[in-house]
This record gives structure tokens, C-alpha cells and sequence, in this order.
């Protein structure tokens, strides 16, 4: 009855990185001290979204415990995502597509059936470094992660709500609830010795 994708399984993943010396100009010692020793790197994210598990909560189980969290049943003909402008991403799971099984029982739908949205990262950096001696470099860095400040969704709340019965829906059922975070930069000094 559980058989499904694992709870951490992505499908599809690419990453890319790089990093870019640039070249010292070989004229003019005032612009060459100025302009060496400078690069540029970046990492690139890009994968598919993670599975998404809907659940229902039961309260008339009475002693057997193994039926306190279950799956509900799939409505035919019912479709799973629903446009809605007014949520994380535009759009959620549809709630009207599942309903309660009346016997205590697993409901049709399979383990993590549902996917939650892609995401895509870039994260940008430029350094510089200086020669204290042979041996002793210190390093300037700044970071930027989530460079173009794209916003990720990778949490839903997956759960349809308690059934009593009657069922007591959860108002944000199939809500992306989790932003993986906005733009932000790092500024670092490092001593490499």
C-alpha cells in the first residue's frame, strides 16, 4: 500500500559552475595593480519538483493506530492542480479532486502521487586577491545567492484535513508554504596561509 516514490526523489537535476580568471592587463603598472588578480564564478540549479504526499487526519479509529494518518481516495475525472492567483507559485492542489473513504481503510491515491514546483538558482560570485607574501594570500570575496531573486516553492501543506467525521477541511490544503530564500549577499575576508 506504500509503494511510491521516495520522499526526496527529483527526477531530473542539472547543475552547473564555473569560474573565470581575469586576465591582468599587461599595460601600465598603475592599471595592472589595479585590475589583477580579480575572478568571477558562478552556480547554476536547475530540478524537478519534489513528490508531495497528501494525507487525511482520523479521529474515528478508536484503538488502532496504524490508520491516524492516511491517504484519502482520488475523484475520477477531477483535475489535481487548480490556477489560483492568490497563492504562492499561481497554483495549488485542487481539494474538490480527493475525498474521505467513510471506512477505515487507505484511500486509492498512491504514496507522494503529487508533485510540488521545479527549482531554478543562480548564485554569483566575485573575488579578488592579494599577495602578502609568497605564501600568505588574503582573499576579498562577495557572494550573491539567489542572484535574479527567483522565487522557489518547494513545500505544501498536503494535508486534506481531520476527518471526524464529518470532514473538517484545512483551509490551506495544497498551499505551497515554503520560500526557498530571496536574494541575499555575503561579503567575506579570508586569510589563506
Amino acid at each position: 500500500l506504500d509503494r511510491g516514490p521516495s520522499d526526496f526523489d527529483v527526477r531530473h537535476t542539472f547543475n552547473a559552475a564555473f569560474t573565470y580568471e581575469i586576465p591582468s592587463p599587461g599595460w601600465r603598472p598603475a592599471l595592472r595593480a589595479i585590475l589583477s588578480n580579480w575572478s568571477v564564478g558562478t552556480i547554476f540549479t536547475a530540478k524537478t519538483a519534489l513528490p508531495i504526499n497528501v494525507t487525511v487526519s482520523r479521529g474515528d479509529v478508536g484503538s488502532d493506530p496504524s490508520f491516524l494518518v492516511i491517504r484519502p481516495d482520488a475523484v475520477p475525472g477531477v483535475p489535481l492542480y487548480v490556477q489560483d492567483s492568490t497563492v504562492p507559485g499561481g497554483r495549488r492542489i485542487n481539494p474538490a479532486a480527493f475525498s474521505v473513504p467513510i471506512e477505515t481503510r487507505q484511500g486509492n491515491l498512491g504514496r507522494n502521487a503529487l508533485r510540488g514546483f521545479p527549482l531554478t538558482n543562480a548564485d554569483f560570485d566575485f573575488r579578488r586577491q592579494f599577495s602578502i607574501t609568497d605564501k600568505m594570500k588574503l582573499q576579498w570575496q562577495v557572494d550573491f545567492f539567489n542572484l535574479f531573486n527567483h522565487a522557489n516553492f518547494n513545500v505544501f501543506d498536503s494535508e486534506v484535513g481531520f476527518f471526524g467525521p464529518p470532514l473538517e477541511p484545512n483551509a490551506r490544503f495544497g498551499v505551497a508554504i515554503q520560500d526557498v530564500g530571496p536574494r541575499s549577499m555575503q561579503l567575506s575576508l579570508r586569510l589563506r596561509f
